[in-house]
């Protein structure tokens, strides 16, 4: 063998090494036997939001000094902020914030972005607006304390969930979109068929009268009790409104394709 040769299969072996290290790193971390830097910096993180959530408990305390309290929210969220834009810096945003080799974390990174973002708002307004003409200090308080959810964000299991859940919601849109669409068009179609013919017996007030009503009306069809305003509808009209309610059951209860 020659040297070109063996430099080569030097090389190769050498990969080979390295990809056997980050494999066995991989499953010891998916097992639990090990962590890896962003696991370390998430469980940091974690401990952190603990001391962040002692201070936004402490509000409301008798004898707590709420102005330093607030100052001490302000430094949490500025904190929580620094670390993110140096950490994303570093590992470059698009390695952080799209890390396709692990989605849990990329999940993970991109709701502590939007947490991390919503707490400097709130910082920026409890630091600028002190006459609270913007938004009021007890609002300004609730977003400088959204870093608290950064313990629950800061997980790999919250992120898988997150994952899940989003998969889940975009398999069901087409369905949702479906039935939004009966019901417009059933509150449309009630306004014309039924008018203020049709009215609650504890208000007095038409079901159908305008398009507000009508839509929450149709709604309310769809998730309580239908069967009482069917029988309102079919007396102050004729039996036919019987068969359109119950024809909007049954279409908007899944009995049609698009829910299959």
């Amino acid at each position: 063998m020659g040297g070109d040769e063996r430099m080569v299969a030097t090389q190769q072996l050498s990969q080979l090494h390295s990809s056997l290290d980050q494999l066995e790193l991989e499953i010891k971390r998916e097992l639990g036997g090990a962590f890896s830097t962003d696991d370390n910096r998430l469980a940091l993180i974690q401990i952190v939001a603990v001391l962040n959530v002692g201070i936004a408990a402490y509000f409301g305390n008798e004898g707590s000094d709420e102005t330093t309290l607030e100052w001490l929210l302000v430094i949490f969220a500025l904190l929580f902020g620094l670390e993110m834009t140096v950490w994303g810096t570093l590992r470059g945003w698009s390695n952080a914030f799209a890390d396709a080799k692990h989605p849990e974390l990329q999940a993970s990174c991109r709701l502590g972005l939007v947490v991390n973002l919503t707490a400097l708002t709130g910082a920026v307004l409890l630091v600028v607006d002190r006459e609270n003409s913007l938004l009021s200090n007890q609002n300004a308080r609730t977003l400088s304390a959204f870093t608290v959810l950064l313990l629950i964000t800061s997980n790999r299991k919250f992120g898988q969930m997150t994952l899940a859940f989003g998969r889940a919601t975009t398999s069901v849109i087409p369905t949702v979109v479906a039935i939004f669409m009966v019901v417009l068009i059933y509150a449309v179609a009630n306004i014309d068929l039924f008018g203020d013919q049709v009215q609650d017996p504890g208000t007095g007030k038409p079901y159908f009268d305008t398009f507000s009503r009508s839509l929450a009306t149709t709604f309310r069809l769809f998730t309580g009790n239908w069967h009482d305003t069917m029988f309102q509808a079919a007396e102050v009209t004729t039996e036919a409104a019987q068969i359109w309610f119950t024809v909007y059951v049954f279409i908007i209860s899944g009995k049609l394709p698009y829910s299959a």
